[in-house]
Protein backbone atom coordinates (compact mmCIF):
# COMPACT_ATOMS: atom_id res chain seq x y z
CA UNK A 1 0.00 0.00 0.00
CA UNK A 2 1.19 3.46 -1.47
CA UNK A 3 1.12 6.23 1.73
CA UNK A 4 0.57 9.37 0.79
CA UNK A 5 2.28 12.63 0.37
CA UNK A 6 0.78 14.69 2.86
CA UNK A 7 2.99 17.72 4.66
CA UNK A 8 0.41 18.97 7.34
CA UNK A 9 -1.71 16.83 9.53
CA UNK A 10 -3.82 18.81 11.87
CA UNK A 11 -6.56 16.56 13.53
CA UNK A 12 -6.74 18.56 16.99
CA UNK A 13 -10.17 19.36 18.54
CA UNK A 14 -11.84 17.24 16.32
CA UNK A 15 -13.50 14.61 18.81
CA UNK A 16 -11.53 11.42 17.60
CA UNK A 17 -12.19 8.45 19.48
CA UNK A 18 -11.06 4.73 19.43
CA UNK A 19 -7.10 3.97 18.79
CA UNK A 20 -4.71 5.76 16.59
CA UNK A 21 -3.91 3.84 13.28
CA UNK A 22 0.00 2.64 13.16
CA UNK A 23 -0.35 3.12 9.62
CA UNK A 24 -0.13 7.10 10.64
CA UNK A 25 3.31 6.43 11.72
CA UNK A 26 4.26 5.76 7.90
CA UNK A 27 3.24 8.81 6.76
CA UNK A 28 7.08 9.75 6.88
CA UNK A 29 7.13 12.69 4.75
CA UNK A 30 4.84 14.49 7.15
CA UNK A 31 6.18 18.05 8.24
CA UNK A 32 3.64 19.07 11.18
CA UNK A 33 1.54 16.42 13.76
CA UNK A 34 -1.00 17.89 15.68
CA UNK A 35 -3.60 15.42 17.65
CA UNK A 36 -4.61 16.88 20.60
CA UNK A 37 -8.05 17.55 22.30
CA UNK A 38 -9.04 14.22 21.03
CA UNK A 39 -10.58 11.18 22.68
CA UNK A 40 -7.74 8.72 21.39
CA UNK A 41 -6.64 5.45 23.36
CA UNK A 42 -4.70 3.32 23.32
CA UNK A 43 -0.76 2.34 22.61
CA UNK A 44 0.87 5.01 20.98
CA UNK A 45 2.33 3.94 17.47
CA UNK A 46 5.97 3.85 18.03
CA UNK A 47 6.72 5.13 14.11
CA UNK A 48 4.99 8.52 15.27
CA UNK A 49 7.81 9.28 16.84
CA UNK A 50 9.58 9.91 13.71
CA UNK A 51 7.03 12.31 12.78
CA UNK A 52 8.08 16.00 13.55
CA UNK A 53 5.59 16.43 16.14
CA UNK A 54 4.06 19.65 17.27
CA UNK A 55 5.01 20.52 21.01
CA UNK A 56 1.56 19.50 22.41
CA UNK A 57 0.57 17.61 19.70
CA UNK A 58 -0.58 14.33 22.04
CA UNK A 59 -2.13 16.87 24.97
CA UNK A 60 -5.39 15.42 26.57
CA UNK A 61 -6.33 12.25 24.61
CA UNK A 62 -6.26 9.41 26.21
CA UNK A 63 -3.36 7.43 25.87
CA UNK A 64 -2.64 4.22 27.81
CA UNK A 65 0.46 3.22 27.15
CA UNK A 66 4.51 3.40 28.82
CA UNK A 67 6.65 6.45 27.57
CA UNK A 68 7.69 5.27 24.44
CA UNK A 69 11.60 4.62 24.62
CA UNK A 70 11.65 5.76 20.91
CA UNK A 71 11.13 9.22 22.11
CA UNK A 72 14.85 9.36 21.42
CA UNK A 73 14.42 8.33 17.53
CA UNK A 74 12.31 11.95 17.48
CA UNK A 75 13.73 14.51 15.44
CA UNK A 76 15.31 17.63 17.75
CA UNK A 77 12.77 18.98 19.90
CA UNK A 78 12.58 21.50 21.58
CA UNK A 79 9.38 21.59 23.51
CA UNK A 80 7.77 18.18 24.89
CA UNK A 81 4.16 17.75 26.58
CA UNK A 82 2.71 14.81 27.36
CA UNK A 83 0.44 16.18 30.40
CA UNK A 84 -2.37 14.26 31.88
CA UNK A 85 -2.45 11.10 29.82
CA UNK A 86 -2.66 7.47 31.22
CA UNK A 87 0.83 6.89 30.57
CA UNK A 88 2.31 4.57 32.84
CA UNK A 89 6.22 2.94 33.71
CA UNK A 90 9.40 4.74 34.32
CA UNK A 91 10.43 7.77 32.10
CA UNK A 92 12.82 6.64 29.92
CA UNK A 93 16.91 7.62 30.44
CA UNK A 94 16.93 7.89 26.09
CA UNK A 95 14.54 11.13 26.64
CA UNK A 96 17.83 12.55 27.59
CA UNK A 97 19.21 11.89 24.27
CA UNK A 98 16.74 14.91 23.51
CA UNK A 99 19.88 17.92 24.05
CA UNK A 100 17.61 20.50 22.07
CA UNK A 101 14.85 20.19 24.67
CA UNK A 102 13.64 23.51 26.41
CA UNK A 103 10.46 23.11 27.75
CA UNK A 104 9.54 19.34 29.13
CA UNK A 105 6.26 18.44 30.71
CA UNK A 106 5.83 15.24 32.16
CA UNK A 107 2.96 16.18 34.98
CA UNK A 108 -0.35 14.53 35.83
CA UNK A 109 0.11 11.32 34.80
CA UNK A 110 -2.60 8.08 35.62
CA UNK A 111 -3.30 5.08 34.88
CA UNK A 112 -3.31 1.79 36.51
CA UNK A 113 0.63 1.97 37.32
CA UNK A 114 1.47 5.49 37.47
CA UNK A 115 5.09 6.90 37.18
CA UNK A 116 6.80 5.54 40.79
CA UNK A 117 10.53 6.30 39.69
CA UNK A 118 12.97 8.70 41.13
CA UNK A 119 12.97 12.16 39.11
CA UNK A 120 15.44 10.98 36.56
CA UNK A 121 19.29 11.76 37.08
CA UNK A 122 20.04 12.26 33.65
CA UNK A 123 17.89 15.45 33.34
CA UNK A 124 21.44 17.11 33.64
CA UNK A 125 22.11 15.86 30.30
CA UNK A 126 19.16 18.63 28.37
CA UNK A 127 21.96 21.70 28.82
CA UNK A 128 18.86 24.14 27.13
CA UNK A 129 16.11 22.93 29.75
CA UNK A 130 14.30 26.13 31.02
CA UNK A 131 10.89 24.76 32.06
CA UNK A 132 10.69 21.45 33.98
CA UNK A 133 7.30 20.42 35.10
CA UNK A 134 6.90 16.62 36.66
CA UNK A 135 3.98 17.93 39.21
CA UNK A 136 1.39 15.52 40.07
CA UNK A 137 3.25 12.29 39.38
CA UNK A 138 4.05 9.17 41.92
CA UNK A 139 7.32 9.81 42.41
CA UNK A 140 8.65 9.14 45.53
CA UNK A 141 12.46 8.67 44.75
CA UNK A 142 12.98 12.19 45.89
CA UNK A 143 14.72 15.05 44.19
CA UNK A 144 18.37 13.86 42.82
CA UNK A 145 21.47 15.87 43.41
CA UNK A 146 21.70 16.17 39.70
CA UNK A 147 18.59 18.54 38.66
CA UNK A 148 21.26 21.37 39.82
CA UNK A 149 23.13 20.91 37.55
CA UNK A 150 20.38 22.25 35.06
CA UNK A 151 21.86 25.42 35.16
CA UNK A 152 19.36 27.06 32.85
CA UNK A 153 16.53 26.58 34.87
CA UNK A 154 13.95 29.10 34.72
CA UNK A 155 10.93 27.68 35.94
CA UNK A 156 10.82 24.44 38.42
CA UNK A 157 7.76 22.43 39.13
CA UNK A 158 7.73 19.46 41.15
CA UNK A 159 4.16 19.84 43.55
CA UNK A 160 2.35 17.17 44.61
CA UNK A 161 5.13 14.55 45.02
CA UNK A 162 4.86 13.59 48.14
CA UNK A 163 8.69 13.49 48.88
CA UNK A 164 9.82 14.55 52.62
CA UNK A 165 12.71 17.36 52.08
CA UNK A 166 13.69 20.25 50.06
CA UNK A 167 17.02 19.75 48.44
CA UNK A 168 19.79 22.65 49.68
CA UNK A 169 21.18 21.89 46.10
CA UNK A 170 18.37 23.35 44.46
CA UNK A 171 20.03 26.49 45.29
CA UNK A 172 22.39 25.97 42.89
CA UNK A 173 19.52 26.82 40.21
CA UNK A 174 20.83 30.54 40.35
CA UNK A 175 18.49 31.45 37.18
CA UNK A 176 15.44 30.15 38.89
CA UNK A 177 12.23 32.50 37.90
CA UNK A 178 9.77 30.36 38.92
CA UNK A 179 10.11 27.43 41.80
CA UNK A 180 6.48 25.56 42.44
CA UNK A 181 7.24 22.98 45.41
CA UNK A 182 3.99 23.21 46.93
CA UNK A 183 1.72 20.15 48.18
CA UNK A 184 4.33 17.77 48.89
CA UNK A 185 5.53 16.33 52.46
CA UNK A 186 8.08 18.59 53.30
CA UNK A 187 9.11 18.66 56.58
CA UNK A 188 11.98 20.85 58.45
CA UNK A 189 12.91 24.12 57.90
CA UNK A 190 13.09 26.51 54.70
CA UNK A 191 16.95 25.72 53.83
CA UNK A 192 18.82 29.06 54.31
CA UNK A 193 20.67 28.58 51.19
CA UNK A 194 17.83 29.08 48.55
CA UNK A 195 18.76 32.75 49.07
CA UNK A 196 20.96 32.10 46.26
CA UNK A 197 18.10 32.06 44.19
CA UNK A 198 17.83 36.21 44.07
CA UNK A 199 15.79 35.86 40.65
CA UNK A 200 12.80 34.39 41.93
CA UNK A 201 9.74 36.16 41.40
CA UNK A 202 7.16 33.19 42.26
CA UNK A 203 8.08 30.84 45.55
CA UNK A 204 5.23 28.44 46.10
CA UNK A 205 5.12 26.07 49.32
CA UNK A 206 1.80 25.79 50.65
CA UNK A 207 0.22 22.58 52.28
CA UNK A 208 3.95 21.34 53.21
CA UNK A 209 4.97 20.35 57.07
CA UNK A 210 7.94 22.99 57.08
CA UNK A 211 8.38 24.53 60.74
CA UNK A 212 10.67 27.16 62.04
CA UNK A 213 11.39 30.97 61.36
CA UNK A 214 11.88 32.09 57.42
CA UNK A 215 15.36 32.53 57.33
CA UNK A 216 15.53 35.63 58.07
CA UNK A 217 18.26 35.75 54.89
CA UNK A 218 15.38 35.49 52.40
CA UNK A 219 14.56 39.08 52.81
CA UNK A 220 17.76 40.62 52.04
CA UNK A 221 18.36 38.55 48.89
CA UNK A 222 14.54 37.96 47.25
CA UNK A 223 14.11 41.64 46.60
CA UNK A 224 12.74 40.98 43.30
CA UNK A 225 9.71 37.87 44.98
CA UNK A 226 6.63 39.07 43.30
CA UNK A 227 4.48 36.15 45.19
CA UNK A 228 5.30 34.14 47.72
CA UNK A 229 2.22 31.69 48.69
CA UNK A 230 3.60 30.05 51.65
CA UNK A 231 -0.40 28.74 53.30
CA UNK A 232 -1.31 26.02 55.19
CA UNK A 233 2.68 25.15 56.02
CA UNK A 234 2.31 24.61 59.51
CA UNK A 235 5.24 26.16 60.65
CA UNK A 236 5.39 27.00 64.11
CA UNK A 237 8.07 29.64 65.10
CA UNK A 238 10.01 28.13 67.81
CA UNK A 239 12.61 30.82 68.32
CA UNK A 240 9.93 32.82 69.99
CA UNK A 241 10.94 35.92 67.19
CA UNK A 242 7.69 37.56 65.55
CA UNK A 243 7.90 37.79 61.42
CA UNK A 244 11.32 38.49 59.57
CA UNK A 245 11.07 42.01 59.88
CA UNK A 246 13.76 41.96 56.93
CA UNK A 247 10.94 40.40 54.44
CA UNK A 248 9.51 44.27 54.32
CA UNK A 249 12.41 44.23 51.86
CA UNK A 250 10.12 42.85 49.50
CA UNK A 251 8.34 45.39 48.33
CA UNK A 252 6.88 43.87 45.23
CA UNK A 253 5.78 40.66 46.65
CA UNK A 254 2.32 39.53 47.50
CA UNK A 255 2.91 37.46 50.60
CA UNK A 256 -0.17 34.81 51.52
CA UNK A 257 0.92 33.51 55.27
CA UNK A 258 -2.72 32.13 55.89
CA UNK A 259 -2.75 28.89 58.39
CA UNK A 260 0.49 29.28 60.06
CA UNK A 261 1.58 29.21 63.63
CA UNK A 262 3.34 32.34 63.88
CA UNK A 263 3.61 34.27 67.07
CA UNK A 264 4.50 37.59 68.54
CA UNK A 265 3.98 40.66 66.56
CA UNK A 266 3.42 41.12 63.07
CA UNK A 267 4.94 42.51 60.35
CA UNK A 268 6.15 46.41 60.55
CA UNK A 269 4.31 48.87 58.84
CA UNK A 270 5.30 48.33 55.14
CA UNK A 271 3.39 51.58 53.74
Amino acid sequence: MAYGRAHLSTLADNWLSSELPKSFGRLTELSIVTLYNNSLEGPLPKLLFKLKLEPDALTNNRFSDVIPVVLAWSRCMVRLQLSGKRLAGTIPAELGKQTELKILELNNFSGDIPLTDAVPPWLDDLWLLGDLDLSSNVLTGGIPVELSDCSGLLKLSISGFGIRSILPEIAKLASLNILNLQKNGFTGVIPSELQRCNRLYELRLLENSLEGPIPPELGWYWTSLGISVLSSARRPNDSGNSLERRLCNLQQCSLLLAANSFQGLGLANTT
